[in-house]
């Protein structure tokens, strides 16, 4: 019985973020039907909103399954969290390397 039970709360976990992912990926099904239109353009955009909507589902999954936890498993708690806070920091420092690259390439092409 407890392993059936072990089981059942594992699908559970598993299906739960999944569900978290992919509603954080509809929110950006708008932008990406407006980037379908242009090839190039629609696949990154695709490939872009994907990894944002993963991380971010991925987070406030954590985030939930810590707090539920925070009383039973503190030092379980705080470990999610901290994988929460290293998520966040990962898009940070992606979304700062951007505009940085873009702007060597146009110093690049500015120069020739």
């Amino acid at each position: 019985m407890t392993k059936t039970n072990n089981k059942t709360k594992w699908l559970f976990r598993i299906v739960g973020t999944l569900v978290v992912i992919i509603g954080t990926g509809s929110l950006f099904a708008p932008l990406q039907s407006l980037t379908n239109k242009i090839p190039v353009l629609g696949s990154i955009v695709n490939t872009g909103t994907g990894l944002i909507s993963t991380v971010l589902g991925l987070a406030v999954s954590l985030v939930v399954i810590a707090i539920a936890w925070f009383r039973y498993r503190p030092i379980l708690s705080i470990v999610l969290l901290a994988i929460v806070i290293g998520l966040l920091v990962f898009l940070k420092l992606n979304k700062k390397d951007q505009p940085k690259k873009i702007e060597n390439q146009e110093i690049k092409t500015n120069e020739n």
